[in-house]
Protein backbone atom coordinates (compact mmCIF):
# COMPACT_ATOMS: atom_id res chain seq x y z
CA UNK A 1 0.00 0.00 0.00
CA UNK A 2 0.70 3.57 -0.60
CA UNK A 3 3.03 5.35 2.82
CA UNK A 4 1.02 8.83 1.24
CA UNK A 5 -2.39 7.68 1.46
CA UNK A 6 -4.62 8.86 4.54
CA UNK A 7 -6.46 5.61 4.57
CA UNK A 8 -8.85 7.40 7.46
CA UNK A 9 -9.82 9.77 4.43
CA UNK A 10 -10.12 6.89 1.63
CA UNK A 11 -12.45 4.92 4.67
CA UNK A 12 -14.74 7.89 4.87
CA UNK A 13 -17.10 8.24 1.66
CA UNK A 14 -17.11 11.91 2.12
CA UNK A 15 -14.51 14.54 1.21
CA UNK A 16 -14.78 13.75 -2.53
CA UNK A 17 -14.42 10.74 -2.76
CA UNK A 18 -17.55 9.57 -4.00
CA UNK A 19 -18.76 7.80 -7.28
CA UNK A 20 -22.08 8.53 -8.38
CA UNK A 21 -24.65 5.56 -10.03
CA UNK A 22 -23.53 7.31 -13.60
CA UNK A 23 -20.04 6.87 -13.05
CA UNK A 24 -19.81 3.57 -11.54
CA UNK A 25 -19.65 1.51 -15.13
CA UNK A 26 -16.13 2.86 -15.53
CA UNK A 27 -15.21 2.01 -12.47
CA UNK A 28 -16.30 -1.57 -12.71
CA UNK A 29 -14.66 -2.22 -15.84
CA UNK A 30 -11.53 -0.48 -14.49
CA UNK A 31 -11.43 -2.45 -11.43
CA UNK A 32 -12.31 -5.57 -12.62
CA UNK A 33 -10.38 -5.51 -16.34
CA UNK A 34 -7.56 -3.41 -14.97
CA UNK A 35 -8.57 -0.81 -17.98
CA UNK A 36 -8.09 2.93 -17.76
CA UNK A 37 -11.04 4.68 -17.06
CA UNK A 38 -12.91 5.89 -20.27
CA UNK A 39 -14.19 9.55 -19.95
CA UNK A 40 -12.01 12.75 -20.03
CA UNK A 41 -14.50 13.95 -17.62
CA UNK A 42 -14.23 11.46 -15.07
CA UNK A 43 -10.58 10.96 -15.04
CA UNK A 44 -10.38 14.79 -14.93
CA UNK A 45 -12.36 14.37 -11.46
CA UNK A 46 -10.65 12.34 -10.06
CA UNK A 47 -7.22 12.68 -10.43
CA UNK A 48 -6.73 15.56 -8.73
CA UNK A 49 -8.22 13.47 -5.75
CA UNK A 50 -5.58 10.48 -6.15
CA UNK A 51 -8.06 8.23 -7.71
CA UNK A 52 -7.07 7.81 -11.08
CA UNK A 53 -3.79 8.77 -12.73
CA UNK A 54 -3.47 11.13 -15.85
CA UNK A 55 -3.70 8.27 -17.96
CA UNK A 56 -7.17 7.08 -16.58
CA UNK A 57 -5.58 4.20 -14.60
CA UNK A 58 -7.12 3.62 -11.37
CA UNK A 59 -4.40 4.10 -8.36
CA UNK A 60 -4.21 2.29 -5.40
CA UNK A 61 -6.70 4.79 -3.75
CA UNK A 62 -8.68 4.37 -6.63
CA UNK A 63 -8.72 0.57 -6.46
CA UNK A 64 -9.87 0.49 -3.00
CA UNK A 65 -12.83 3.01 -3.24
CA UNK A 66 -13.77 1.45 -6.98
CA UNK A 67 -13.70 -2.15 -5.34
CA UNK A 68 -15.99 -0.45 -2.21
CA UNK A 69 -18.59 0.17 -4.56
CA UNK A 70 -18.72 -3.50 -5.58
CA UNK A 71 -21.12 -6.35 -5.20
CA UNK A 72 -19.27 -8.61 -2.02
CA UNK A 73 -19.46 -11.64 -4.61
CA UNK A 74 -17.03 -9.13 -7.24
CA UNK A 75 -15.13 -7.58 -4.30
CA UNK A 76 -14.18 -11.64 -2.81
CA UNK A 77 -13.11 -12.47 -6.46
CA UNK A 78 -11.23 -9.53 -7.04
CA UNK A 79 -9.26 -9.97 -3.79
CA UNK A 80 -9.11 -13.59 -4.16
CA UNK A 81 -10.81 -14.32 -0.70
CA UNK A 82 -13.09 -17.23 -0.19
CA UNK A 83 -16.70 -16.54 -0.24
CA UNK A 84 -19.14 -19.53 1.06
CA UNK A 85 -22.96 -19.30 2.87
CA UNK A 86 -24.03 -21.02 5.57
CA UNK A 87 -27.48 -21.35 7.32
CA UNK A 88 -26.75 -20.16 10.99
CA UNK A 89 -29.60 -19.22 13.30
CA UNK A 90 -29.00 -16.22 14.69
CA UNK A 91 -29.73 -15.97 18.44
CA UNK A 92 -27.31 -13.84 20.21
CA UNK A 93 -26.40 -12.01 17.47
CA UNK A 94 -24.56 -12.46 14.19
CA UNK A 95 -20.81 -12.37 14.89
CA UNK A 96 -21.95 -14.11 18.35
CA UNK A 97 -24.02 -16.74 16.94
CA UNK A 98 -21.73 -17.27 14.20
CA UNK A 99 -18.68 -18.09 16.92
CA UNK A 100 -20.82 -20.45 18.76
CA UNK A 101 -21.51 -22.19 15.71
CA UNK A 102 -17.40 -22.96 14.85
CA UNK A 103 -17.18 -24.04 18.46
CA UNK A 104 -19.84 -26.71 18.07
CA UNK A 105 -16.91 -27.63 15.38
CA UNK A 106 -14.20 -27.76 17.59
CA UNK A 107 -12.56 -24.26 17.16
CA UNK A 108 -12.32 -21.96 19.73
CA UNK A 109 -11.83 -18.16 19.58
CA UNK A 110 -13.63 -15.05 19.88
CA UNK A 111 -15.52 -12.06 17.83
CA UNK A 112 -13.29 -8.90 18.57
CA UNK A 113 -12.36 -7.85 15.37
CA UNK A 114 -8.90 -5.56 15.46
CA UNK A 115 -9.19 -6.23 19.58
CA UNK A 116 -7.76 -9.42 19.16
CA UNK A 117 -4.44 -8.36 17.57
CA UNK A 118 -4.32 -5.44 19.14
CA UNK A 119 -3.75 -7.42 22.29
CA UNK A 120 -1.79 -10.05 21.13
CA UNK A 121 0.75 -7.08 19.79
CA UNK A 122 0.34 -5.06 22.89
CA UNK A 123 0.74 -8.15 25.02
CA UNK A 124 4.58 -8.92 22.79
CA UNK A 125 5.61 -5.07 23.44
CA UNK A 126 4.22 -3.86 26.47
CA UNK A 127 7.65 -3.13 28.07
CA UNK A 128 9.08 -1.06 24.87
CA UNK A 129 5.64 0.56 24.16
CA UNK A 130 5.69 1.72 27.66
CA UNK A 131 9.49 2.57 27.76
CA UNK A 132 9.21 4.54 24.24
CA UNK A 133 6.13 6.37 25.87
CA UNK A 134 7.82 7.32 29.21
CA UNK A 135 4.98 5.90 31.29
CA UNK A 136 4.59 3.32 34.29
CA UNK A 137 2.13 0.63 34.88
CA UNK A 138 0.07 2.88 37.43
CA UNK A 139 -0.12 5.47 34.75
CA UNK A 140 -1.26 2.95 31.78
CA UNK A 141 -4.51 5.02 29.57
CA UNK A 142 -5.67 3.78 26.51
CA UNK A 143 -4.42 8.24 25.31
CA UNK A 144 -1.22 7.27 26.09
CA UNK A 145 -0.88 3.66 25.46
CA UNK A 146 -0.52 3.76 21.75
CA UNK A 147 1.46 2.41 18.60
CA UNK A 148 0.37 6.17 16.83
CA UNK A 149 2.20 7.38 19.38
CA UNK A 150 5.46 6.49 18.53
CA UNK A 151 7.58 6.93 15.63
CA UNK A 152 7.14 4.67 12.15
CA UNK A 153 11.02 4.00 12.44
CA UNK A 154 10.41 3.27 15.95
CA UNK A 155 7.77 1.06 15.32
CA UNK A 156 9.59 -0.98 13.03
CA UNK A 157 12.57 -1.44 15.17
CA UNK A 158 10.02 -3.04 17.17
CA UNK A 159 10.14 -5.79 14.32
CA UNK A 160 13.22 -6.96 15.49
CA UNK A 161 12.44 -7.90 18.93
CA UNK A 162 10.08 -10.89 17.28
CA UNK A 163 12.27 -13.49 17.46
CA UNK A 164 12.90 -13.06 21.64
CA UNK A 165 9.17 -13.56 21.68
CA UNK A 166 7.82 -15.75 24.39
CA UNK A 167 4.44 -17.66 25.86
CA UNK A 168 5.31 -16.47 29.65
CA UNK A 169 5.81 -12.81 28.49
CA UNK A 170 2.67 -12.65 26.36
CA UNK A 171 1.05 -14.13 29.37
CA UNK A 172 1.79 -11.72 31.99
CA UNK A 173 1.67 -8.87 29.94
CA UNK A 174 -1.79 -9.78 28.95
CA UNK A 175 -3.21 -10.40 32.52
CA UNK A 176 -1.79 -6.51 32.92
CA UNK A 177 -3.69 -5.40 29.97
CA UNK A 178 -6.63 -7.27 30.74
CA UNK A 179 -7.40 -4.71 33.76
CA UNK A 180 -7.66 -1.67 31.76
CA UNK A 181 -9.91 -0.25 29.39
CA UNK A 182 -7.84 -0.45 25.97
CA UNK A 183 -9.97 -3.81 25.17
CA UNK A 184 -14.02 -3.73 25.04
CA UNK A 185 -16.53 -4.82 27.26
CA UNK A 186 -16.95 -8.36 25.05
CA UNK A 187 -13.06 -8.73 23.82
CA UNK A 188 -12.16 -8.70 28.08
CA UNK A 189 -14.47 -11.29 28.39
CA UNK A 190 -14.04 -13.34 26.32
CA UNK A 191 -10.76 -13.50 25.54
CA UNK A 192 -8.42 -14.52 27.83
CA UNK A 193 -4.40 -15.09 27.82
CA UNK A 194 -5.02 -18.87 26.95
CA UNK A 195 -7.03 -18.36 24.15
CA UNK A 196 -4.00 -15.50 23.27
CA UNK A 197 -1.61 -18.01 23.54
CA UNK A 198 -3.02 -20.87 21.30
CA UNK A 199 -3.32 -17.64 18.59
CA UNK A 200 -0.10 -16.89 18.99
CA UNK A 201 1.36 -20.84 18.37
CA UNK A 202 -1.30 -21.32 15.82
CA UNK A 203 0.32 -18.41 13.80
CA UNK A 204 3.54 -19.12 14.26
CA UNK A 205 6.40 -16.52 14.33
CA UNK A 206 7.36 -16.02 10.58
CA UNK A 207 3.19 -15.18 9.80
CA UNK A 208 2.86 -13.00 13.24
CA UNK A 209 6.08 -10.99 12.49
CA UNK A 210 4.60 -10.01 8.57
CA UNK A 211 1.25 -9.36 10.01
CA UNK A 212 3.24 -6.93 12.47
CA UNK A 213 4.68 -5.23 9.98
CA UNK A 214 1.31 -4.93 8.12
CA UNK A 215 -0.58 -3.56 11.43
CA UNK A 216 2.54 -1.03 11.78
CA UNK A 217 2.65 0.10 8.56
CA UNK A 218 -1.29 0.69 8.31
CA UNK A 219 -2.44 0.59 12.21
CA UNK A 220 -5.87 2.51 11.01
CA UNK A 221 -7.06 0.27 8.76
CA UNK A 222 -5.67 -3.33 10.46
CA UNK A 223 -7.64 -2.20 13.72
CA UNK A 224 -10.65 -1.72 11.97
CA UNK A 225 -10.37 -4.21 8.28
CA UNK A 226 -9.47 -6.83 10.72
CA UNK A 227 -11.48 -10.22 10.38
CA UNK A 228 -14.60 -10.82 12.87
CA UNK A 229 -13.61 -14.05 13.89
CA UNK A 230 -10.44 -15.31 14.78
CA UNK A 231 -10.62 -18.95 15.53
CA UNK A 232 -8.12 -21.59 16.17
CA UNK A 233 -8.20 -25.55 15.99
CA UNK A 234 -5.19 -28.11 16.02
CA UNK A 235 -2.91 -25.14 16.17
CA UNK A 236 -4.38 -23.49 12.83
CA UNK A 237 -5.83 -19.94 12.97
CA UNK A 238 -8.33 -19.36 10.66
CA UNK A 239 -9.73 -15.83 10.00
CA UNK A 240 -13.64 -15.21 9.15
CA UNK A 241 -15.40 -11.85 7.88
CA UNK A 242 -19.34 -12.45 8.74
CA UNK A 243 -21.53 -10.55 6.39
CA UNK A 244 -25.28 -10.33 6.48
CA UNK A 245 -26.30 -7.82 3.93
CA UNK A 246 -23.29 -5.59 3.51
CA UNK A 247 -20.37 -5.83 1.85
CA UNK A 248 -16.74 -5.23 2.05
CA UNK A 249 -15.74 -1.86 3.78
CA UNK A 250 -12.49 0.23 2.63
CA UNK A 251 -10.74 -0.56 5.51
CA UNK A 252 -11.53 -4.11 5.59
CA UNK A 253 -10.28 -4.35 1.69
CA UNK A 254 -7.67 -2.42 2.31
CA UNK A 255 -6.37 -4.92 5.25
CA UNK A 256 -7.88 -8.64 3.88
CA UNK A 257 -6.20 -7.88 0.93
CA UNK A 258 -2.44 -7.09 2.01
CA UNK A 259 -3.02 -10.01 4.38
CA UNK A 260 -3.76 -12.29 1.51
CA UNK A 261 -0.76 -10.93 -0.47
CA UNK A 262 1.81 -11.16 2.55
CA UNK A 263 0.95 -14.14 4.74
CA UNK A 264 -0.51 -17.80 4.01
CA UNK A 265 -3.38 -17.06 6.69
CA UNK A 266 -6.46 -18.88 5.78
CA UNK A 267 -9.01 -16.15 5.56
CA UNK A 268 -12.41 -15.83 4.00
CA UNK A 269 -15.77 -14.07 4.06
CA UNK A 270 -19.08 -16.04 4.92
CA UNK A 271 -22.29 -14.96 3.88
CA UNK A 272 -24.68 -15.55 6.35
CA UNK A 273 -28.42 -16.88 5.11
Amino acid sequence: MEDEIDWKLVESTGNGIVIIKSELPYFRDAVLQNKPIESDIITQKFKKNGICDQYGFLTERGRVVAISYLPLEDQCRILNLRLYYEPINIIKGTEVSTLEFYKAKGYVGCFSEGDIIRALLYSIFYDQLLEALNKKDENLDEDYLSFENITKDHRFKLIDLMKNVNTQSIKKNFEKLSKNFFINDYTREHLDSDLLIKIYNGLGNDKLTKIVKIYFDNIYASLYGWPDLTLVKDNNVKLIEIKKKDKLRRSQIITLDTLIKSTNLDISVLKVI
